[in-house]
């Protein structure tokens, strides 16, 4: 049984996902989560600034090096976003955390692989669509993460390549089909089975 999940996370709300990867990293999942710039966050824009913004000012007043790290990346925040989900602080969640792998946008390894979409936690499932989101690479544009054109366009480039693929796949089938249909493949295989007649 294969036991790896490759999730686009693409329209998914940040803690349904959260939860459900914590489950099945519990239960020895190997979980890769992609696109996590495009995670979404239910709420108007200006909640989620005032949020990000007091978690800002919290710090360790003996040693700020200790903590709290003030995430800019969207996968290391979903990260903080997860690790309360799959007790961390337990070897068993230790170890779950250690299955769990977040990128932005598609890295080149996951390229032509199936990639996979939870429904219960998708934004037009589990919320209202009148509802407000964001996405959470629009937030944390807003403090600093700065790779938001880049990992679009080379994501773009990649679902490129992708359908280039798909294209030359459905053509070649689609040709093969059609020899198969000819007279002459027919006349052939008929030569070819009356040898062993």
């Amino acid at each position: 049984m294969n036991k790896e999940l490759i999730i686009d996370g693409t329209d998914h709300v940040a803690g349904k996902l959260a939860a459900f990867i914590a489950k099945k990293a519990l239960e020895g999942y190997t979980i890769h989560v992609l696109c996590a710039e495009k995670l979404v966050f239910t709420g108007p824009m200006h909640r989620r600034v005032s949020m990000y913004k007091s978690y800002l000012n919290k710090r360790n007043v003996v040693n700020p090096a200790r903590g709290a790290f003030h995430y800019k990346e969207p996968s290391k925040y979903f990260r903080k976003v997860f690790r309360n989900m799959a007790c961390r602080k337990t070897v068993r969640g230790k170890e779950a955390a250690n299955r769990i792998s977040v990128y932005e946008g598609i890295p080149k390894q996951f390229e032509n692989v199936e990639r996979l979409v939870v429904p219960k936690a998708l934004r037009e499932v589990t919320t209202d669509i009148d509802r407000k989101f964001i996405y959470l690479g629009d937030l944390l544009s807003k403090f600093g993460w700065n790779c938001a054109t880049l990992c679009e366009s080379l994501k773009e480039d990649l679902l490129a390549r992708e359908k280039m693929l798909k294209e030359k796949a459905l053509k070649q089938k689609s040709e093969i089909e059609n020899l198969k249909e000819s007279e002459s493949f027919k006349a052939e295989v008929d030569k070819k089975m009356s040898q062993y007649a």
